[in-house]
């Protein structure tokens, strides 16, 4: 299986594009304040539906919005920008190998994720915050990834 996992042991220095991120502690988020402290994936304790779904989410975006989805030209940055931006980034990993197996096992039977036989691009870090009710939301951290698009207006 050709897995994030197995990139984030690899990962050496940001060029890598996931990290362990294990020299900031459990207190590390987006700016770097250390917010909401973060969780390692604990796979029972994910707050998942025993069965996902799929439905066109490009009919509830706006249009410049939606263009992205499809990975419209007009939505990408120059190719050359984004490798350099992407090999800037690292995403968030926070989980051990036997916890990241089960927790990709939990996404696949409940058909939130599939698996391929073709290396990712950007690797997608997973960890967790924790829940009022002591469950655990996972967060997926594609940030290497979003650097290939431009930049778009918040929509509320």
């Amino acid at each position: 299986m050709n897995c994030s996992q197995q990139y984030v042991n690899a990962a050496v220095s940001a060029s890598r594009g996931v990290s362990d991120m294990k020299d900031m502690g459990n207190t590390w988020n987006y700016g770097g304040k250390g917010a909401e402290p973060v969780e390692s994936l604990i796979a029972e304790r994910l707050s998942l539906p025993e069965r996902g779904g799929t439905f066109d989410a490009a009919a509830y975006l706006a249009p410049h919005l939606a263009a992205c989805l499809s990975g419209d030209p007009a939505t990408r940055t120059d190719p050359l920008v984004a490798a350099v931006a992407a090999g800037m980034l690292r995403s968030y990993q926070l989980a051990t190998d036997a916890e990241y197996a089960a927790t990709i096992a939990r996404f696949c039977r409940a058909n939130m994720a599939e698996l391929t036989g073709n290396k990712a691009r950007f690797p997608l870090g997973l960890f967790a915050v924790l829940k009022a009710n002591g469950m655990l939301r996972p967060i997926v951290d594609g940030r290497p990834g979003n650097v290939v698009f431009l930049d778009l207006p918040m929509e509320h």
